[in-house]
């Protein structure tokens, strides 16, 4: 997980070099302090990265079902994102990234916790793009 968000800031400041928006600087620095806070194994950073990661997939999905979502981005670049997004939830699963975070006793009452946090979040991402808009009229 600490190699993909070091990777995603590394991406984000070349697209930043290259384009010189704002926005793709302040990505960078985000993704690097998550990197960093992976790193120091704080317990609470597994959770807001798997709701991150949810809400990215369902933004994705939106995207996927309605292009004019996408912001012109190709289908192909979508569904590269969305499967890349189910990826690093699925890392939330092995017992060495939940070690890592210091999370013990992963039973059945904490699998169904998951996934409900998972399968919540994800449906709240395809909503937030079209609620934002419907507000900002």
């Amino acid at each position: 997980m600490l190699l993909l968000w070091i990777s995603a800031a590394a991406l984000e400041f070349l697209i930043w070099l290259g384009a010189s928006i704002p926005f793709h600087l302040t990505m960078a620095l985000f993704s690097l302090a998550f990197a960093v806070l992976i790193f120091r194994g704080y317990r609470w950073v597994f959770w807001i990265n798997l709701g991150l990661l949810s809400l990215m997939l369902g933004v994705a999905i939106l995207q996927l079902q309605i292009p004019s979502w996408a912001n012109g981005a190709p289908p192909l670049a979508v569904w590269g994102r969305a499967i890349i997004t189910v990826g690093m939830m699925l890392l939330h699963q092995l017992s060495s990234v939940q070690g890592w975070f210091g999370i013990q006793g992963r039973g059945r009452r904490w699998q169904t916790v998951f996934w409900l946090v998972t399968a919540s979040l994800t449906m709240l991402g395809q909503y937030v793009l079209p609620t934002l808009k419907a507000f900002s009229r």
